[in-house]
C-alpha cells in the first residue's frame, strides 16, 4: 500500500504542476487593469474627480496605455472653460489613438487575407475598445458642454474646425451609440455656423470636404454622408469625384450616391441608381447594395 500510494502521488504531481503552470500563464496573459475599469465606471457615474485618481493609479501600472492616457487628458480639462485647453486635448487624444488605428488596419487587412487566430482577434478587439473608449469620452464631453451652452464650445468650433471635425469622425467609428450621436451633433452644429471665408455653408463643410481625401475609408464614408446631410451644393463636385475612382471602397461609393440624393433630390436618385449598378458590377462579392454602408452611417 505505501508503494501504491507513492506511485499514485508521483503520477498526480506532474498533472497538478502542469495545471498550475497553465493557470499562471492564462492569468498573466491578459491581466485586466482594475484601476482603469474602476475609472471608466466612475466616469459613467459622473464622478470625475474619483475617476482621475483611478486613472493615475492605472497609469502607474501601465504608463503607456493609450486608453488611460486619453481618459486622463479629457479628465484633466473636464472642468475647464478654455477652447485653447480643449484644442490641446483633442490633439493629444488624436496622437494617442493614431498607433491604435494603424495596428487595427493592419490586423483587419490580415483578417481579410488569411484570417486571424484567437490571440490576434483578441488583440484586435482590445485595440478597437481602447480607441473607442478614449475618443468616445472626448466626443461625449464636448457634446455635453455644447448642450449646456458652454461658450467655449462654439469658440472651439470657430478656432479649430479641422481638428474638431476629424476628431468627431474618429468618434463616429465607435460601436457606442452615445459616442456616435455626440459626434453627429457636434458636426451638425458646426454645419449651421457660418464660415469666415464666405464660401457658403457652415464651418464644417471645408473640413469635411478635405476628409474626402483621407486614406481611411471609414473617415471618407462618414465625411461624405455628413456632407449630404448638410445639403451643401458646393460639395457636389468633390463628392462626384469619389464616384470616378474605380478602386474606391464600396461603402464610400454607396454613401456618396446617398449624399448626392440628399443634396440634389431626384437627380441624385438617378445618380444613385447608376452608381449603385456600377458598384455591384465592380465587385461581385457585394451584389446586394443594402449591405454596402456601415449600419450607423446610412441611418
Amino acid at each position: 500500500k505505501p508503494l501504491a500510494s507513492v506511485s499514485l502521488a508521483n503520477m498526480i504531481k506532474p498533472i497538478i504542476i502542469l495545471l498550475c503552470f497553465t493557470s499562471l500563464i492564462i492569468g498573466c496573459g491578459q491581466k485586466e487593469n482594475k484601476n482603469l475599469v474602476n475609472a471608466k465606471n466612475l466616469i459613467a457615474e459622473g464622478k470625475y474627480q474619483d475617476a482621475k485618481k483611478e486613472i493615475q493609479l492605472a497609469l502607474s501600472k501601465e504608463e503607456k496605455n493609450p486608453e488611460s492616457l486619453c481618459l486622463a487628458e479629457v479628465l484633466a480639462v473636464k472642468d475647464k472653460k478654455s477652447a485653447t485647453d480643449w484644442q490641446a486635448t483633442i490633439e493629444k487624444v488624436l496622437r494617442y489613438i493614431e498607433p491604435l488605428n494603424k495596428d487595427i488596419k493592419e490586423l483587419e487587412k490580415l483578417d481579410k487575407e488569411v484570417g486571424l487566430d484567437d490571440d490576434e482577434l483578441e488583440r484586435l478587439e482590445t485595440l478597437i475598445r481602447q480607441r473607442n473608449s478614449g475618443i468616445g469620452f472626448l466626443a461625449r464631453s464636448i457634446d455635453d458642454a455644447n448642450q449646456k451652452g458652454e461658450p467655449w464650445v462654439q469658440e472651439l468650433m470657430n478656432s479649430s474646425p479641422n481638428s474638431l471635425v476629424f476628431a468627431m469622425l474618429e468618434a463616429g467609428k465607435s460601436f457606442e451609440t452615445s459616442a456616435r450621436e455626440s459626434a453627429g451633433r457636434i458636426i451638425s452644429k458646426m454645419g449651421t455656423l457660418p464660415s469666415f471665408g464666405g464660401a457658403g455653408g457652415g464651418i464644417a463643410i471645408d473640413p469635411l470636404i478635405a476628409e474626402l481625401k483621407n486614406p481611411d475609408a471609414d473617415i471618407r464614408s462618414q465625411a461624405v454622408l455628413f456632407l449630404g446631410k448638410l445639403k451643401t451644393e458646393r460639395a457636389i463636385a468633390p463628392i462626384s469625384e469619389l464616384l470616378k475612382n474605380k478602386s474606391e471602397d464600396l461603402p464610400v461609393i454607396y454613401n456618396a450616391v446617398v449624399a448626392l440624393e440628399m443634396i440634389k433630390g431626384q437627380e441624385g436618385k438617378e445618380a444613385r441608381g447608376q452608381e449603385g449598378k456600377g458598384a455591384r458590377e465592380q465587385d461581385g462579392r457585394n451584389s446586394n447594395p443594402a449591405i454596402l454602408p456601415s449600419s450607423h452611417l446610412a441611418s
